[in-house]
């Protein structure tokens, strides 16, 4: 019976060995391989912690474009988590940031706001509206002959009332 016992182990023993061989070349093929790609990182600061969040933010409010269908993608709900995180970070941390990076949050802040209030309130752009603003520009670039004239005639009367 103690040979059988033994037995066991030391198969174990091989199998295990075995494994650990073929981690073992898996973490240096995979090192080999993130040498040859390694991308320099910024440094890890609060100042680019909140430049991710933001750049995201942005990408989610048409920053990305949809390769399949060649449009923004906008996904408002997303880009108001992301500020909604800076401006829980920028309670937590007032009083503990130095002037720049205190500026930085203010203002990165500010543009996101601004942005996003932009885009919740503008229309989303349908296919009459689109239709709709083609023929206007053909429309404008062909000035009839009276039009052109009646211009001119304003230019030269304000370049008249300019010089006097």
């Amino acid at each position: 019976m103690e040979q059988e016992t033994e037995k066991p182990k030391e198969e174990e023993t091989q199998e295990s060995e075995a494994v650990h061989e073929a981690e073992q070349s898996k973490e240096e093929n995979s090192k080999e391989t993130s040498e040859e790609t390694k991308i320099e990182l910024p440094p890890v600061n609060f100042t680019n912690f909140i430049n991710s969040l933001a750049s995201t933010a942005f990408a989610y409010m048409g920053g990305f474009i949809n390769p399949e269908t060649q449009e923004p993608i906008i996904e408002l709900n997303l880009a108001k988590h992301n500020i909604d995180i800076i401006e829980m970070l920028q309670e937590k941390t007032k009083g503990n940031l130095a002037a720049p990076e205190n500026n930085f949050l203010e203002n990165t802040l500010y543009n996101l706001r601004m942005t996003y209030v932009r885009m919740a309130t503008a229309p989303p752009p349908s296919e009459e509206t689109k239709s709709e603003e083609e023929p206007k520009t053909e429309q404008t670039e062909q000035p009839e002959a009276g039009e052109a004239e009646e211009k001119a005639g304003e230019q030269q009367q304000t370049e008249d009332e300019v010089k006097s």
